[in-house]
C-alpha cells in the first residue's frame, strides 16, 4: 500500500545536524515541544494497535521552522496482538 503525506522539509537528523553546524542552540520549550509531539503520534499509534518498529531521527519529519513533527516510514510496523498470538518477527533494525 502506498500513502502520500505532505512533504516536509527535513527529517530530525537532519535538523539537530543543522542547528549544531550554525551554532543555534535549543531552547528546553524547544526539545519538549517536539519530544511531546513525538510522544503524541506514539500514544495515538499504540492506541490504535499499531508499533511503528523503527522509530529514530530519520523517521521523524520537521518543518523548516522546527513547529511540527511528524512521524513517517510505516514499512516495518505491525499490528499489536494483545493477545499474543502472533510473533513479531527479529529483523527490524538490521
Amino acid at each position: 500500500m502506498i500513502v502520500i503525506i505532505e512533504k516536509a522539509d527535513q527529517d530530525l537528523y537532519q535538523y539537530l545536524h543543522y542547528r549544531h553546524n550554525n551554532n543555534m542552540p535549543f531552547e528546553k520549550n524547544e526539545i519538549k515541544r517536539i519530544f511531546k509531539e513525538i510522544l503524541m503520534g506514539v500514544n495515538h499509534m499504540h492506541s490504535n494497535l499499531i508499533m511503528h518498529r523503527d522509530l529514530k531521527p530519520f523517521n521523524i519529519l520537521i518543518s523548516k521552522d522546527g513547529t511540527d513533527a511528524k512521524i513517517a516510514d510505516f514499512g516495518c510496523a505491525q499490528r499489536i496482538d494483545i493477545f499474543g498470538r502472533q510473533k513479531m518477527d527479529s529483523g527490524v533494525g538490521k
